[in-house]
């Protein structure tokens, strides 16, 4: 539910520094990996990418805070966001729910942990185990839900606040390099699994009995619907993550894409 939208976010916000590039049908014919002279270029071992990359996300998340419009990257905790919205539809077409949410305040999205990282850089693969340990979104939500198209189990209209605790996300990332030796994203796999979550949403059913035991029931089982429903959810996550990041370090090669990373842990 409103959760999707959590996840989708943080995993933009932890991986925004990593590699990539717009993949363009033009320059994708080169699917080996990388060269040996490039990797020589580069002058990096595995240990040392994977160091470089931890460096990085740990210094990402300082730079979350305050931002840096030389390097593209804009304030990110607090996160605003002016209107979102969650869709699910049961896959029998049974239950249908859609929560429209506006001026959204996002924080704790900097408050990650990184467990392990692991990359090689003779096939441009990265695998990143982080954990998330408290997020929080606050702003105002318009919500329903129905049986069959016609019968309304709830609705609401008023103030949300929300929040997710060790959120575990694992992040592998497949790399490309084109014909010119431009980084693209050949795959993003996504694997997470929600500890705890909590709902409160202001108005719903009216703020009746009712709608206060609604409120408890989304609470209690949040992060369970979420985790079941991992296999509906992950494929908007990998097109949101590499949508974002596609944008951020667009056109890079290697070489340029080491040296964004220690200027991220230089700044």
């Amino acid at each position: 539910m409103e959760l999707k939208i959590f996840i989708t976010v943080f995993l933009v916000c932890g991986t925004s520094m990593l590699i990539s590039c717009e993949a363009r049908s033009a320059d994708l014919t080169n699917e080996a990996v990388i060269h040996p002279e490039l990797m020589k270029e580069v002058g990096l071992k595995d240990w040392m990418f994977e160091r470089l990359i931890k460096k990085a996300l740990e210094a990402f998340k300082r730079l979350m805070k305050k931002g840096d419009a030389s390097k593209n990257i804009p304030v990110l905790d607090p996160l605003y966001t002016a209107a979102d919205t969650a869709y699910y539809n049961s896959n029998d077409g049974v239950f249908e729910f859609k929560m429209e949410s506006k001026n959204v305040t996002t924080t704790g999205l900097s408050e990650f942990v990184v467990n392990h990282v692991s990359a090689s850089m003779f096939s441009l693969k990265a695998d990143l185990d982080l954990t998330f340990t408290n997020i929080n979104r606050k702003g105002t939500y318009k919500a329903k839900a129905s049986l069959f198209q016609d019968v309304d189990v709830f609705y609401g209209d008023g103030s949300l606040d929300e929040s997710v605790s060790n959120l575990n996300i694992l992040l592998h990332l497949h790399f490309g390099l084109s014909l010119n030796k431009i980084l693209y994203v050949k795959e993003v796999g996504v694997k997470f699994n929600v500890q705890q979550g909590s709902v409160n949403l202001d108005g719903l059913l009216n703020n009746s009995k009712l709608g206060k035991t609604v409120n408890k029931i989304l609470s209690d089982g949040g992060a369970n619907f979420v985790n079941k429903n991992r296999e509906r959810i992950q494929p908007h996550i990998n097109e949101a993550v590499k949508t974002r990041v596609s944008h951020l370090i667009d056109g890079m090669t290697l070489p340029e894409l080491i040296q964004f990373l220690e200027a991220l842990i230089n700044a």
